[in-house]
């Protein structure tokens, strides 16, 4: 068995690459290190590993294959559903099925299980996860709830209805200690704003908002509906955010796929490509394959 994060992208890289065409059906993304992503495919019930590599500085490529996760939440028939790697020596992923976390090490070998208590009613099948950088978990069920647990203390929920209104949630972020909410669908979609205290900070309308992927250095990233196209916002200090965003850059945009209503986003993760060259968005998409997205203007 492989021991080191290093002995497993030496074995990923020596498989053969899939380019842009070739990409796997992914429901959720993150990143171990720069060169090697984790993917989940819900409906295969697979954790995925996939290494990335810039062979010509231009067009990426990624080796995708499954990860070796021996213990409950692969060998019985696990149903992964999310996967959240930023804490460092360990990888957690949900198995909504199930209604536990499993955790991992870096190598990827399991360690353990914590089930979610039987009390959280508003969640009876959780679907989206996130970790904040003080190590709070979070989970949400798009049917309706949102629960924390913060270390040392019990699970509860997070949003109550006095609050935040019905809750239907589509995507989960964590930035530091602010908890991002995408919730609703179509006119109705809105941004979530609070804090893993539980104080209530913002809401704004967002038509167009299409999924949420936390940035570097305390920055939120934001993937938006825009005209005929995609664009990739980032929202700087996200981590301290209060109540109004400051000022917000555009990353990049790019030509929306053809079939994006019938197969709309789930995840992603943005690829800065090395030496300055242009990036490009991993655009995990519900029932479809993958896409490696150039940006360029639609």
């Amino acid at each position: 068995m492989m021991r080191c994060p290093a002995c497993l992208l030496l074995l990923l890289l020596s498989l053969p690459v899939a380019r842009a065409a070739e990409q796997p059906v992914l429901d959720a993304l993150d990143q171990l290190s720069p060169r090697l992503l984790l993917g989940v495919n819900r409906a295969g019930g697979q954790v995925l590993t996939g290494a990335l590599a810039w062979p010509d500085s231009l067009e990426p490529a990624i080796a995708w294959r499954e990860a070796l996760c021996p213990g409950p939440g692969r060998a019985d028939g696990g149903s992964p559903d999310d996967v959240d790697a930023r804490l460092g020596l360990q990888v957690l992923v949900l198995d909504g099925g199930r209604r536990a976390l499993n955790q991992y090490g870096r190598e990827l070998a399991w360690q353990g299980r914590q089930e979610l208590p039987a009390s959280l009613d508003e969640l009876p099948r959780p679907e989206l996860l996130a970790v904040s950088a003080g190590r709070a978990l979070l989970v949400a069920d798009p049917r309706g709830g949102v629960a924390l647990k913060r270390p040392g203390e019990d699970w509860r929920p997070l949003l109550d209805y006095a609050r935040a209104g019905l809750l239907r949630p589509r995507a989960l972020e964590a930035v530091g200690e602010r908890v991002f909410l995408m919730d609703g669908d179509g006119a109705g979609r809105r941004l979530l704003l609070c804090g893993t205290d539980g104080a209530w900070r913002r809401a704004w309308p967002a038509p167009g908002l299409l999924a949420l992927h936390r940035g570097g250095e305390g920055d939120l990233l934001l993937l938006w509906r825009r005209g005929e196209g995609l664009e990739l916002e980032r929202w700087p200090l996200a981590a301290r955010l209060e109540e109004l965003p400051g000022e917000s850059f555009a990353v990049a945009r790019f030509a929306a796929p053809a079939d994006l209503e019938r197969h709309p986003p789930r995840d992603f993760l943005w690829l800065p490509a090395p030496a300055g060259g242009p990036g490009r968005l991993l655009l995990a998409r519900r029932g479809a394959p993958a896409l490696l997205l150039a940006p360029g203007a639609p």
